[in-house]
Order: C-alpha cells, then structure tokens, then sequence
C-alpha cells in the first residue's frame, strides 16, 4: 500500500531512517474522543502504525497549515489508544529500514557507528548497542562477553515490550551465518532472545552451504534457505545482529513466506553505515 507522497523538510535516509517527531492533535472538548496523529518521518515508520491500529485509524492529508511540519496524518475517530503513542515514541528511538522485498516492516535497534564520533570514517566509535554486538560477537570466553550478551538480550527483550506488532508476533526465525552451521552468533543471540521473550524458535537451514563472511565480501545472494516447518498463518519475526545490505533477511523472509507464514518482520540490533 502506498502512501500519499513525503513532503519536507523530511528527507528519508536510503538506508534506515527514525521518526524524526510526533504530535497529537485533539478537540479542546476534551469528551470528544477523535484525535489526529501527525508524524513527521519515513513511510515505512508509518506503515507500522497503520498495522498495529488496525481498523482504529486511517491516513488523511496533511492540513495545509501543518504541510512544512509533517509528512502524515492519521485520524483516530474512537480516541488514540496509549499504546499506539507510545509506538509513536520508540519509533524516533529505533531504526525504521527502508522497504525490503517480502517483510511487512524491518528494525534495526540503532546504527552499528556513530558518524558523529569522529570526522575520520575509521575512528567512528561504535554505538552503545553497536558495542554490545562487537564485544558479544568478537571477544574471548570471559566475564565481558557473557555481561554484552546479556546486556544485548535485555535491549531485545524492552523493545518487543513496547512494539506491538512484535510482542504479538508467533515465532522467532533465525538468520543462517555464513558457516551454514546453525552456531553463528546471530543465531544463538536470536535463540536467547526468543527465550527470553517466551516464543517459540524456528532454525533457519542454509542448503547452499558455507560461503564467506560478510566483512571478507561474501554475500547470501546466491544462498538458498529453508525452513524445515510450516509457519501457517502465523506472524513471523526474522532476528539476526547485523544489518548490511539486507539480503539475508531477506532470504529468510522468502523461505517463511514459502512456509505459510502470514507476515513477516524483520529485526536486527544493528544497521551497518555502508550497505
């Protein structure tokens, strides 16, 4: 479904984008229950809302008085309900990825660097989630690894409280890495986080078998997947660790779609800077 066209002065990002700002508008008859939601953001942040309040709101143009503030409007007849606020709310917190062929709508927690950290694109600093993936993913067996991932988890876990469309989601699936052996670290983070989250786990097959890392220019085009279960009609979430060019969630987002699943999300902790 389309949209109506962004005007400024939002310019989405090519690669992910947060809800730059959100403002409620209601009747000054506080018992008059209708009340318009105006975003200022991507479509894609918008699409999720439109998904998690159903049948609760619809899109209407922007009043012209408000056209160089915000990019969307939502009118809400019976009242806003608290949750869809406060959805509002975490969506100028996380990251809202551009359109991905086969998921419904794809998060990443925050961006890997921070560009602001440093002129120099190789001192950029990681950002606090950023670190919890480098120090959970790359350093030795120790008591730092064990508190990042854990630390990592429970950053998870607080954001399917408050996203509806994934605390209600059925099933976690994960990402194969690119060993092809159901051990890589986005596969055991996304084993933790369903744990955590109490919902069932579905492992991802890689039939194509290994090919090289990411970092070393490998690429999860030519990858086939598989999932070994039908998903039918269920809400699926796709969770890995790194966000690159998205081929691989979007790989996983096929083989659910193959498997009967009714929607599909995505969700990583972290967006590389370059795709």
């Amino acid at each position: 479904m389309s949209l109506f066209r962004p005007v400024p002065p939002f310019t989405p990002d090519s690669r992910a984008n947060r809800l730059a700002d959100y403002t409620v508008y209601k009747y000054r008859d506080m018992d008059r229950p209708l009340r318009w939601l105006d975003l200022r953001g991507p479509e894609e942040a918008v699409q999720q809302i439109l998904m998690a309040a159903s049948d609760l709101c619809r899109l209407v143009p922007v009043p012209s008085e408000r056209m160089q503030t915000y990019t969307y409007e939502l009118e809400f007849p019976t009242g806003l309900p608290s949750e869809i606020r406060e959805l509002a709310g975490l969506l100028t917190e996380v990251l809202s990825l551009r359109r991905n062929p086969g998921l419904d709508c794809s998060i990443a927690l925050d961006w890997y660097k921070d560009p602001e950290s440093s002129e120099d694109p190789m001192q950029w600093k990681n950002t606090p989630i950023g670190e919890l993936v480098y120090r959970g993913k790359y350093y030795t067996a120790g008591t730092s690894r064990n508190q990042a991932r854990t630390d990592l988890v429970d950053v998870f876990a607080n954001f399917f409280r408050r996203h509806p469309l994934y605390r209600d989601g059925d099933v976690i699936v994960t990402v194969p890495g690119h060993k092809a052996d159901g051990q890589s670290f986005g596969e055991k983070l996304a084993a933790a986080v369903a744990q955590k989250v109490d919902k069932p786990l579905v492992q991802t097959i890689c039939t194509s078998g290994p090919r090289p890392p990411a970092k070393e220019g490998g690429s999860a085009a030519d990858a086939t997947f598989e999932i070994p279960t039908t998903l039918h009609g269920q809400d699926v979430i796709v969770l890995d660790d790194v966000c690159r060019s998205g081929s691989s969630m979007r790989k996983a987002a096929l083989a659910a779609r193959q498997s009967g699943a009714a929607r599909v999300f995505g969700l990583s902790a972290v967006r590389t800077m370059r795709s």
